[in-house]
């Protein structure tokens, strides 16, 4: 899965890197047994799923997001859905000036699983630990 939710700020799954042109991106990886790809400028930021983000990994990804601004920025985790589309949430508010709602609406997913239940990502768990960081 890899989408497009605002001008070169992407949100994708374990692969998508190979979509996008080598060399003219930057990719926040989330996941901790993705593995290291060569010829992009990479932040390693591994994450645990369901769980709140810590201010500290939220500092990092910002961070990054502000070096080499005029390259594509991919932020990815092992499905695109949850860790990956909470942080760009987060760039999406600060970097790009977007409201929650307009933030929320941009990256969620609604899915129904096997069993029939249905799945929305970003899980408000995860969203709202990293809408408290981006609102102080």
């Amino acid at each position: 899965m890899l989408r497009e939710v605002a001008r070169g700020l992407y949100v994708g799954s374990a692969g998508t890197e190979r979509l996008l042109p080598v060399g003219e991106m930057r990719v926040i990886r989330l996941a901790h047994s993705l593995p290291v790809v060569g010829g992009f400028a990479l932040l390693r930021c591994p994450l645990v799923d369901f769980s709140p983000l810590p201010t500290s990994a939220l500092a990092a990804v910002r961070a990054f997001a502000d070096v080499h601004t005029d390259r594509a920025l991919l932020v990815q985790c092992r499905m695109g859905l949850n860790r990956s589309a909470s942080v760009a949430y987060m760039i999406l508010r600060m970097k790009h000036g977007l409201s929650h709602e307009v933030a929320v609406e941009r990256l969620y997913v609604r899915q129904t699983n096997p069993a029939g239940e249905v799945m929305h990502w970003p899980t408000l768990e995860t969203l709202s630990s990293v809408r408290e960081w981006a609102d102080s």
